[in-house]
């Protein structure tokens, strides 16, 4: 126990105080001798609030004086762990980021062989069926080459993701006077001002929304 806190006399302290709840909801003013009355007994409080106060002061401030200590020195410990981490992170991030558009750039390349042989196995499959050959058509269909998806090698644990939304430019000479340039940082400023569902149309423009990994603490 804090040894300023500990000759406090509490006994003492409390015995005066204990009746004055009791007495001011006892008490009524409908009188000046009572008014006169309840004003002393509020300056009563006050000098026991005093004498509280000084009691108790002394042991407050040396705890708040050990506890500022005691942060201090976690802080000296705390602060290089810290650091150590937001490192780590960073670099986890940014390969994690990097990562996901290696795979990206995967999965498009995948989409667009499947794309094609998907064309080209439908395609045979309306010759079979202009030739009569509807179970071939079917067949054809059923066993074109399919390449599934692409998966990533690194564990999404840690990682959430948070959308960002960008302009893409479909057509420069679309573009309104404010934003030719065409500026796109301009443009790409916009989407932070509006509801995602509420985008303005801007003739020439088209709004990308791009997921973007962030490390979870």
């Amino acid at each position: 126990m804090n040894t300023a806190i500990a000759t406090v006399d509490n006994g003492e302290l409390d015995r005066q105080i204990n009746p004055f709840v009791s007495e001011a909801k006892a008490l009524t003013v409908t009188t000046p001798t009572l008014f006169g009355l309840a004003s002393s007994k509020v300056g009563v409080l006050k000098d026991l609030r005093k004498q509280v106060d000084d009691a108790f002061d002394p042991g407050i401030a040396l705890a708040h004086q050990a506890h500022k200590a005691a942060v201090s020195l976690n802080r000296k410990f705390t602060d290089r762990l810290d650091e150590a981490e937001k490192i780590i992170k960073a670099k986890l991030l940014s390969y994690k980021v990097g990562q996901d558009r290696l795979l990206a750039i995967e999965q498009a390349r995948i989409d667009d062989i499947n794309r094609k042989a998907m064309a080209k196995a439908e395609s045979q499959a309306q010759t079979q069926e202009k030739k009569g050959n509807p179970e071939t058509a079917q067949a054809i269909r059923k066993t074109a080459p399919f390449i599934p998806a692409a998966v990533s090698q690194v564990p999404n644990t840690g990682f959430s993701y948070r959308e960002v939304i960008t302009a893409k430019i479909t057509d420069p000479d679309l573009v309104p006077e404010p934003y030719r340039m065409p500026d796109q940082d301009a443009l790409d400023k916009i989407p932070g001002f509006y509801p995602k569902d509420k985008l303005p149309v801007i003739p020439g423009v088209e709004w990308v929304t791009t997921k973007i990994a962030v490390q979870r603490r």
